[in-house]
């Protein structure tokens, strides 16, 4: 049947509709596979009306009883749902029961498409309604839109998600140039939109609403005005009635709650990056001393099927941004329901910071993390007050997050809000002191994290926590082993494997072990090296410390690396990225793609070399990691250089060798200028590549590491043959092989290659 011919009362869309393929595609199925009632739900300027609206003109065709669209806004009960379908079906109700009389009208259209638009207010109508209609009208399909589940026989409900940030760019863009004739974003505004969109939850109604406003700022202005997002998003043009602003169509269903849920849902805003129902059992308090409190978990499942609240996963929910700036804003207002008001907030904050600053270092890492956002506001609400226990236990806890999966610039603000509390109780401070040295050390600034483990020794002896000083010693010798104070280094790494042994502790024995293996390494003493690695990996089992165990696995891989034992590097570094990866640790997940990265590049693999080093910058950026930035910069000039992308590779080394030197690194200094010289001789820039190489064989020397002055060496003695200096090549050629030999360095190993490179040069 032509589609003019075809009765109905669809609205005419007005502009265009963008997005929601697969939405569409869903819902064709869904009908087509015998689906009579489905429920489109979601909350407030998601699209739902829209996409009914547009799933019914594209198959109208479908439905030669015609299409029906029947605005509930304004029913409240049973008879006003019976005058809104009447309306819709021009059916003159008489004295007969109406629900009867519309059922048999609905039956009289057979097959036809009945949709009951914003249905939530008459929720509880559902089955004396829609409910008898499926029984009498076996032909008719009925979509209903609404901000809660109806709950009843036949329903199908599909949840109306928020627009992806590519269709939300291109609906903002298309209202924004019909809003403003000479819209023209450029590259900043485009960035913006992407924010905005984010920013805006992905809600088509906030978009538009957003991208009217191109009308007296651009984009970007807009971002500054996020924070007044209600303002902002409160069209002046747009009308009247409940969608006329995001906030209407908020208050509308809040009207709609009961104050029991208006109260949780008000308190559920204090999360930060969701919720377990457990957390929120914890810190929801309905306390009402004349009635028994409901249960949370069933406010929770009510506030899921009403779209206030949605899944976030196995066990946990969360709240849109809207959602949540919209429901705080109750939490702050007197008289919204029992006990809100100014001091409200603070009841709650103080419940959710003591909540998570009592979980346990397992607890807070769980599911990869996910209390990492409640466990930084936990810290910085705890601080803010003055609880000094509760604010250094969220900080702890907050970093076992952060240092797995970043950023790590959050952690720099955590301490400096830990900072203003000072002076702390010896213990509280060695904890405090700890935290801000991690920190410190991976943020690129090792001298002030030498001090800060300097401080932590220190009030851990105050208060005669000796595994506290054990840790100080550990981090401090390390550091100082990196910044080659090797002497001062291994005396404080030798301490605390007295201190470890003495008080039989076995994490801290781990913890020493690894680190007195990588000092032995990078002194070229590899037999000591491995058997302090192998001693940490077995303790690690043995106390089921999985992340030390990566540790101690990841090093033994770069030592079999450097002894030119390539597979078994392979096989150790395919077992730390598995480990990692199922612990959830970025920063390891880090280390483990560039070692790998550098394996590969040794095995003349590019392809893999580059998909390795190239995804570990990415975990550094996006870390904010600049050691392990520094090192996969390195790697990524190698493999460019390997490749003859000279320029490529300069660019690359120079990068690095910047980190390095902010980072006040000498090794890591010495070995980037000891690839950078090479390449300047490769490329007949001798002078340049004498002065690389001559710093870096002095920066290596200082900081005893024999097996890269080794490859410097290399790198030096085809200098000298290129500049026609054979016997001297000769005599740096033979300290090389010394160096390498010392360092127990195989011919299958980057230094054991670069010989047998030079060798060949030399013999040619």
């Amino acid at each position: 049947m032509p589609l003019k011919d075809l009765r109905h009362s669809l609205p005419a869309e007005r502009d265009s509709f963008v997005g929601r393929i697969d939405d569409l595609r869903d819902l064709r199925q869904r009908q087509t596979h015998g689906a009579r009632l489905i429920s489109l739900v979601g909350p407030g300027g998601v699209g739902k009306t829209r996409l009914a609206l547009r799933f019914a003109w594209k198959q109208l065709n479908e439905f030669p009883g015609g299409a029906w669209f029947c605005d509930l806004a304004t029913a409240t009960t049973i008879e006003g749902v019976s005058h809104a379908v009447a309306r819709a079906f021009d059916v003159p109700l008489g004295h007969d029961d109406p629900i009867t009389q519309l059922g048999n009208a609905i039956a009289g259209h057979g097959r036809c498409l009945v949709i009951l638009d914003n249905f939530e207010q008459v929720a509880s109508c559902a089955e004396t309604s829609v409910g008898k209609w499926l029984d009498r009208a076996a032909d008719a399909r009925f979509v209903v839109t609404s901000r809660t589940i109806l709950n009843i026989p036949g329903e199908q409900a599909v949840a109306v998600e928020p627009l992806p940030v590519s269709e939300g760019e291109d609906l903002f863009d298309r209202r924004a140039g019909a809003a403003k004739q000479d819209y023209s974003p450029d590259a900043e505004d485009r960035r913006a939109v992407s924010e905005l969109v984010r920013l805006l939850d992905g809600l088509p109604l906030a978009i538009e609403l957003s991208a009217a406003r191109v009308r007296i700022m651009p984009p970007h202005a807009m971002l500054a005005w996020i924070g007044e997002r209600f303002r902002l998003l409160a069209g002046p043009s747009r009308g009247e009635g409940r969608h006329a602003t995001l906030r209407a169509t908020f208050d509308w269903s809040w009207d709609l709650l009961p104050a029991v849920e208006r109260s949780v849902l008000a308190q559920l805003s204090i999360f930060d990056g969701g919720f377990t129902l457990e957390s929120a059992s914890a810190v929801v308090s309905l306390d009402d001393p004349r009635s028994e409190a409901p249960w949370i978990p069933d406010i929770v499942q009510s506030l899921v099927e009403k779209s206030w609240v949605r899944p976030a996963g196995p066990l946990r929910f969360d709240l849109l941004a809207s959602i949540k700036d919209y429901a705080s804003q109750h939490l702050r207002a007197e008289g919204h329901f029992p006990g809100s008001g100014a001091d409200f907030p603070q009841l709650v904050a103080r419940r959710h910071w003591l909540h998570f600053a009592s979980l346990t270092a397992d607890q807070a890492i769980h599911d990869r993390c996910a209390e990492a956002a409640n466990l930084v506001s936990a810290c910085e609400s705890a601080a803010a007050q003055g609880d000094t226990q509760s604010a250094v236990d969220a900080l702890d806890r907050a970093w076992g997050c952060l240092r797995l999966r970043g950023p790590f610039k959050v952690g720099l603000r955590l301490v400096r809000a830990i900072d203003a509390l000072a002076p702390l109780p010896p213990r509280l401070a060695a904890t405090a002191h700890r935290v801000a040295a991690s920190v410190l050390s991976v943020c690129g600034r090792p001298i002030e994290a030498i001090e800060r483990f300097e401080h932590m020794a220190d009030s851990a002896r105050q208060s005669d926590d000796r595994p506290a000083e054990g840790l100080a010693l550990i981090g401090s010798g390390t550091l100082l082993v990196e910044q080659g104070e090797t002497a001062k280094g291994r005396e404080a790494l030798q301490s605390a494997l007295e201190i470890a042994y003495r008080i039989g502790d076995l994490e801290l024995q781990t913890k020493a072990h690894c680190n007195f293996g990588i000092l032995m390494e990078r002194l070229g003493q590899l037999d000591g090296a491995r058997t302090h690695h192998e001693t940490s990996i077995e303790l690690a089992r043995r106390v089921g410390e999985r992340q030390l165990e990566s540790s101690g696995l990841g090093n033994l891989g770069l030592l079999c690396f450097n002894q030119g034992r390539l597979e078994e590097a392979k096989s150790y570094y395919s077992q730390t990225l598995l480990l990692v990866r199922e612990l959830g640790d970025r920063q390891r997940e880090g280390h483990a793609l560039c070692n790998l990265g550098l394996l590969f590049h040794v095995l003349q693999n590019a392809s893999e070399a580059r998909s390795c080093l190239e995804s570990a910058l990415i975990i550094a950026q996006e870390l904010g990691h600049m050691r392990l930035a520094c090192f996969v910069l390195c790697n990524l000039g190698l493999v460019e250089d390997a490749a003859l992308n000279r320029a490529n590779a300069l660019t690359r080394y120079e990068a690095a060798l910047l980190v390095a030197r902010q980072l006040g690194d000498k090794r890591s200094e010495g070995q980037i200028l000891g690839y950078l010289g090479l390449l300047h001789v490769r490329e007949q820039r001798l002078t340049d590549g004498e002065r690389c190489l001559g710093l870096a064989e002095r920066l290596l020397t200082e900081v005893s590491d024999a097996l890269y002055l080794a490859l410097v060496l290399c790198g030096r003695a085809e200098l000298e043959h290129v500049a026609g200096a054979t016997d001297a090549a000769a005599l740096t050629l033979a300290n090389a092989i010394r160096f390498a030999a010392e360092s127990g360095a195989a011919p299958e190993s980057e230094v054991g290659m670069a010989i047998a490179g030079v060798k060949r040069l030399m013999s040619a």
